[in-house]
Parts: C-alpha cells; structure tokens; sequence
C-alpha cells in the first residue's frame, strides 16, 4: 500500500484488568471461549496481541473428529496454528530483536534446535518438536499469546494481518513443490483443488511452471482453479476407471507431467498422480489421508519415478512473504469469509462447507 495510506495498527498493552479470552475445544463440535491468564513472556519469548487466526485442516479434524493424525484430542485444547498480530511485551534477551508494535507472523512449529535433523536445517522433522495447537500443546486462538522470538517473522507494511494468517499453509504448498524439485517451463500435475492445491497452483504459476493441471473432486472448486492460472482442469470422477482419467490428463500433456502433487490425501487422488507423471518424473505427497493406503508399485518402479513425501516447511515463510509483497500472488482470493473469534462456532460449520476455501477469525 502507498506509503501515504498507512496507518500504525492498533494495540492495548494488557494490565490488571485486561481479560484473555481464547477458543477452547472440550469435545467433539464443542467449542467455547474460555477466559485465560495473560501470559507474561519468558526471557527469549514476547508477548502477542493476536489479530488475525486462519482455521487449519488440523483445527477442522480435531474439532470434527476428535483427533488428527495418530494424535487425540487433549482436552481442553486451545486450538490455532496459524496467527498473526502485535508484539505487547518483549523478553529480557530479545529485546534487540523485537520491540512493541512489531507487526509478526507465528511459525506455529517450535522445533529443539539441537537435534541432528534441526542441526541439519531440516528443522520440520525435528523429533521433539512442539506445535501450537496440536495435542497437547496450547494454540493461538486467543486474545493474547506468548511465543519464542526465534519463531517470529517480521512483517513489512505492505501485508495485512489478513494476508500474513495465510503464511502457513503457503508455506507449505511451496514446501511441495520444493521437494518435487521442478523448475520453469516443466508441466506438474495437482491432485485435490483445495486450498492447498490452490495455493500450490499459484506458486506454481508464479514461478513459471507449465503447464498446471488440476484434478478435483466433484464439488471442488475447479472453476477458481481455470481463474487461477490453471491450463487444464479435470474432476475426478469416481466412476471412471483409473486409467480413463489418466488417459484424460495425458491427452493435454503428452506423455505426463514433470512432476505430480497429490494435496488430497485420497488414495485414487495418489494412484492417478502416480500413473501420470511421466517416465523418470517424480510425485509428491503433501495432503495426509488415511494412514494406510494402496499405491501402483510397477507404475513408479519401473518407470523410475521418485516418490516423495512433504512434512510440513522449512526455511519458508520468507519467500512466502515476498510471494505476496511483491503482488505475485494474492491470497485475498482464497480468503472466503472472515467472523470474529466470539462468532467461532459458526465458523467452523461454514469452513467444513462445499465450495469455502478459507474461514478467517479476528479479534
């Protein structure tokens, strides 16, 4: 935004008398907000006034299921891993990092820094790793939170808090295409036109890849896809057999793609992916579905295509920033309704709906 449209963003420093109030999860569908303490950050953690909170696939299964992943529900949980806001109070040892009125994002994951995969930048797959709003560490849907410094990212004036709540999931869509390791002008392949699936076509499109095909299930927003960027879409119809879809992706892209993502978690989803990367390509699995599934061995081992799998990001968030500084991309148009924090209930109904890309909470 011009410079002369800027406005310094609004703050309470909390005292006394200041009520914190977060959105907790007792059982399945059962959301309430519960009055908390105000944290006070330790020496290397500020203190956050939280302004804007995306509703992450993890928040959805927990609050639907009871249960992500392998993990249950530790109740009651405060829910959030993707949050943005103002620093209020900085810790003793940080204080030439950070200052009061910092505009930051929250890197949800807080990693040991010690072990061999955090010593080797590969701080996603750090085995002691602690991550907001997953069980059983506290989230950041509330009023205000305390976080490490380390894992803050300073914003600049030309993203919003609105903008800067989509950082996490950007960040992994450009994870996956990271480790499908595809460059400009090689094709790729998305499997689920969700939000991550269109998040990783606008990466995708921004950083020259093409052609991009988009294969969604019924019900799927294929349409935001074709507006997107995407060159060829596709539903995955369940009534047709596997090799018609496949014959149907490979009649726009000759031979198959560079390069295929599943962002869905579906078994059918992976197989087609599988079958349409082309000889010597290589496939990625970034959405999580069941945890045991069927894959076609022969389509990937002897046609030497790379299986590949993506746990979360890491080192992300600055190129997710530029990405939407820069007017690359523009997560706005995901960003399908926004409720403050006292309307969350509501909110989770409608994130679950057809066709709702993202649900956004403030305070």
């Amino acid at each position: 935004m011009p410079l002369s449209c800027y406005r310094p963003p609004e703050y309470e420093i909390p005292d006394e008398t200041t009520k914190n109030q977060g959105l907790v999860l007792d059982s399945v569908q059962h959301l309430r907000l519960a009055t908390l303490d105000v944290p006070s950050p330790k020496a290397d953690q500020v203190q956050i006034q939280i302004k804007t909170m995306g509703i992450s696939s993890t928040d959805i299964q927990l609050w639907r299921t009871g249960h992500t992943g392998n993990m249950p529900l530790f109740a009651p949980q405060l829910l959030g891993c993707e949050g943005t806001g103002i620093i209020t109070a900085v810790g003793s040892a940080v204080q030439q990092r950070f200052q009061v009125g910092d505009r930051v994002a929250i890197e949800a994951a807080i990693p040991c820094s010690q072990c061999s995969f955090c010593l080797d930048g590969r701080y996603n797959l750090c085995t002691q790793l602690c991550f907001r709003g997953m069980p059983p560490y506290d989230g950041l849907c509330a009023r205000y939170v305390t976080h490490p410094a380390d894992w803050l990212h300073r914003l600049p004036d030309t993203i919003t808090f609105r903008e800067a709540a989509m950082l996490d999931p950007l960040s992994v869509a450009i994870a996956g295409i990271d480790r499908a390791r595809i460059g400009f002008g090689e094709s790729m392949l998305i499997t689920g036109c969700n939000l991550l699936g269109l998040l990783t076509l606008m990466v995708a499109k921004a950083t020259g890849i093409s052609p991009v095909v988009v294969v969604g299930a019924p019900g799927e927003p294929l349409d935001m896809a074709t507006h997107l960027g995407a060159d060829y879409t596709q539903t995955l119809d369940p009534k047709w057999s596997e090799q018609e879809i496949v014959q149907k992706i490979q009649a726009n892209v000759a031979g198959g793609t560079h390069c295929a993502i599943d962002c869905s978690g579906e078994e059918l989803a992976l197989r087609v992916a599988i079958m349409t990367t082309r000889l010597g390509g290589t496939c990625c699995r970034v959405g999580i579905g069941q945890a045991d599934q069927t894959v076609p061995v022969s389509a990937f081992a002897l046609r030497d295509v790379t299986l590949r799998g993506v746990h979360r990001h890491h080192h992300t968030y600055p190129r997710a920033i530029e990405l939407i500084t820069s007017g690359r991309i523009d997560v706005n148009r995901l960003i399908s309704h926004t409720f403050p924090l006292s309307q969350a209930a509501q909110a989770f109904q409608l994130a679950t709906a057809p066709g709702v890309t993202k649900v956004q909470l403030t305070n």
